[in-house]
């Protein structure tokens, strides 16, 4: 009923052929490698802002977080005594991490992807009128990217008074007495 056939020596060369061996070879390789590890590094002046990367708290400045994707990451640093910074962050493909080049920069053992950031944090403003033209410049900025990016939305004119409107005295001549509307009782 059952055939019994000889294998001869060197069977499994020739069953398998030497491309099969070439690719069996590649795919030992290729796996007893690792993955690119990519990391992000945010550092600032001066130190110790708390971070926050996609609305998560990461750490203190300087601080490194792994990261699995390239593109934009929003990007938030406090620190007691500086205006908080809230900015966007891109992390960039390196040309050797793009398909297909990929493919043989995962094979290299312990290969890395670093993208560093760096940010300034400036000191906060207690000057009223230095904080109403930085405002100004923000809403004016805002509107010019809006203006640029083809959305229209409808921007209120500036209605904040002048710095001499805040601070000059009542010329209308009357007192706040009981009968004026801003006394209160």
């Amino acid at each position: 009923m059952f055939r019994v056939i000889p294998i001869q020596r060197n069977t499994c060369i020739r069953l398998v052929g030497r491309s099969g061996i070439a690719c069996l070879t590649f795919c030992i390789f290729a796996a007893s490698t690792g993955c690119v590890r990519r990391t992000i590094t945010i550092t600032s002046d001066p130190d110790g802002a708390l971070v926050y990367l996609n609305h998560k708290e990461i750490g203190r400045t300087p601080v490194e977080v792994e990261f699995l994707y390239y593109g934009d990451y929003d990007v938030r640093l406090l620190k007691d005594g500086y205006e908080p910074l809230i900015v966007k962050g891109d992390a960039s493909a390196p040309a050797w991490d793009t398909p297909p080049i990929d493919l043989f920069a995962e094979a290299v053992p312990d290969s890395r992807s670093r993208i560093r950031w760096h940010y300034q944090l400036e000191p906060v403003v207690e000057d009223p009128a230095a904080l109403t033209e930085r405002a100004r410049a923000i809403r004016q900025q805002l509107a010019t990217d809006i203006a640029e990016s083809g959305i229209e939305i409808a921007v209120e004119p500036d209605t904040s008074p002048d710095e001499e409107t805040v601070n000059r005295p009542d010329d209308s001549g009357q007192e706040d007495g009981p009968d004026s509307p801003d006394s209160t009782r």
